[in-house]
């Protein structure tokens, strides 16, 4: 976790008991602050202090009747900016604390994020209101990461490419349907475009052929290895360290993500139609 506290600028930060300057910012000047009852007396609080645009720390814990506040767990966010439509979309609490998992149910690869408004859900749970979720906004946070030049294609293969793509999302839809038949013909179509990337790949090499992908990586489930299409970029800096954070929007797998890095740890210059090439814990925000 320590290496994320550096996507948002704070490089120096090596231990859990540097830490603890930061944590004392949020406790004394948050950016906003959130409750939701849990218990007669008892609620959880969460305090989000921004330190410079779109990115910031969060500390949970819970509040009682006399104002005494106990931090449970804390983590750096980075502020998502467009919306996910999302079909299935559901939330697994974590086991160790008050923090939860959203994971989108994707046909081909269920996508799960550190869900950023843990009171919003928490307030929906006590109220007995489920909570109904069709949008979200995705963000990440990256240590390292690097950028690669477009994929350079003619006209008749990006046409192919775009009908490709048309095709499986009305099969995808069609599925969801109840379609089996749809079913049948999507895995079929899978196999087709995976043949075709893995002849390119044979003939040049695999980032010449893949423009956007999303893999989980290592064991924890909101981390993934991705390439995007950055689709904007900006730099931010951080407040209080005054280091700066390059932020894009990347097109990955149809998702919008909001990746937030530091500018020590990007390797290459950013520029729209380019790729980012990382690993990136993923974040959310969901629209309940």
């Amino acid at each position: 976790m320590h290496s994320l506290y550096r996507a948002i600028g704070f490089s120096k930060i090596k231990s859990r008991m540097q830490l603890e300057g930061i944590y004392r910012e949020v406790m004394n000047t948050p950016t906003r602050k959130t409750t939701a009852s849990i218990d007669l007396g008892v609620s959880l609080i969460q305090l989000d202090r921004e330190f410079g645009p779109g990115i910031g720390v969060t500390l949970v814990g819970e509040i009682d009747a006399t104002q005494r506040i106990s931090i449970e767990h804390a983590f750096p966010y980075a502020v998502p900016e467009r919306l996910t439509y999302v079909h299935s979309l559901r939330l697994e609490k974590h086991i160790e604390n008050d923090s939860y998992n959203g994971i989108i149910d994707d046909l081909t690869l269920s996508v799960m994020f550190y869900l950023q408004n843990i009171a919003d859900y928490v307030h929906l749970n006590w109220m007995n209101k489920a909570p109904l979720a069709e949008t979200c906004m995705l963000s990440a946070l990256s240590a390292e990461g690097s950028i690669l030049l477009p994929i350079s294609r003619d006209e008749e293969n990006d046409r192919k490419i775009k009908k490709m793509h048309l095709k499986r999302q009305r099969l995808i839809e069609a599925a969801r349907s109840g379609d089996d038949e749809a079913m049948d013909s999507l895995f079929i179509l899978s196999l087709d475009m995976k043949n075709d990337m893995y002849n390119q790949a044979l003939k040049d090499n695999i980032l010449s052929v893949v423009d956007t992908t999303m893999m989980p990586y290592g064991i924890d489930c909101e981390v993934y290895e991705i390439i995007g299409i950055i689709i904007s970029h900006n730099t931010v800096k951080n407040n209080l360290t005054n280091e700066e954070i390059v932020h894009m929007t990347l097109l990955c797998n149809d998702y919008y993500i909001d990746l937030y890095i530091n500018s020590m740890d990007l390797k290459g210059e950013p520029g729209i139609g380019r790729r980012f090439k990382g690993v990136v814990w993923l974040q959310g925000y969901v629209n309940f």
